[in-house]
């Protein structure tokens, strides 16, 4: 993992021999769960805990790429707009991870930016991402878990799907923080690095119901598996 104190490292060639980019961030895990809890009793059952979701097409100049990143920042952050504080950090981190991400793909020609609600319905399984990449930030509870590729068993990982079986150490798990902005290259990134071994943090609970955290994504798919599931996990 890449360490940076400003997304403009993530260019640097030390971040490029790295197969996950950090950017730490501190964030009380507790300061929006009241925000979050009340959008999860309002978000309807169809949605699945999407609250917003939108595939941009970069088959385009600088400019128009830069004002589909805007548009989608704007939409995202209206979404939130009960409670302002949460709306612009949210619309601040969708423009910062799209331009990142642009700037480290600039050959992309698409991005998905997700802002989603997770409770139960995700994936606790050791993977490694089937797209591209995925620029990830949890603005509560907790957030994602990784180690190095020396702490796993890559038989295992890609035959058992028991996680006891594919971690050799546990105390060498890894966690980013809430806030932590995250990026995380998958099988399909250019170069040489290996993708990072991940998986979504286990679930927390309080009084028997799930703590549900929320989440920004901002994802290069793979282009060759279009309609398919881009990850073996949601998160």
């Amino acid at each position: 993992m890449f360490f940076a104190t400003d997304l403009s490292e993530w260019g640097s060639p030390e971040a490029e021999k790295s197969q996950g980019l950090c950017l730490k961030r501190a964030i009380d895990p507790l300061q929006w769960q009241p925000v979050v809890d009340r959008l999860v009793k309002e978000m309807p059952q169809e949605a699945e805990g999407t609250i917003f979701k939108e595939l941009l097409h970069l088959n385009a100049n600088e400019e128009a790429c830069q004002q589909k990143f805007q548009k989608a920042a704007d939409a995202i952050s209206r979404n939130l707009s009960r409670d302002p504080a949460l709306a612009t950090l949210v619309h601040k981190d969708a423009l910062a991870l799209t331009d990142a991400t642009r700037k480290l793909l600039p050959e992309a020609k698409e991005m998905m930016v997700k802002l989603e609600l997770f409770g139960e319905a995700v994936c606790s399984r050791w993977h490694q991402n089937y797209y591209i990449s995925r620029a990830i930030v949890s603005y509560n509870c907790s957030a994602t878990d990784y180690t190095s590729d020396s702490n796993v068993d890559f038989y295992e990982l890609k035959h058992c799907g028991n996680n006891d079986c594919i971690i050799r150490d546990k105390s060498r798990i890894f966690s980013s923080d809430v806030g932590d902005i995250l990026f995380i290259k998958g099988l399909m990134y250019p170069g040489e690095v290996n993708p990072l071994v991940h998986k979504s943090p286990e679930r927390k609970y309080c009084d028997g119901v799930v703590v549900s955290r929320l989440v920004l994504k901002v994802d290069v798919p793979n282009p060759n598996r279009r309609g398919r599931e881009y990850s073996i996990a949601s998160d």
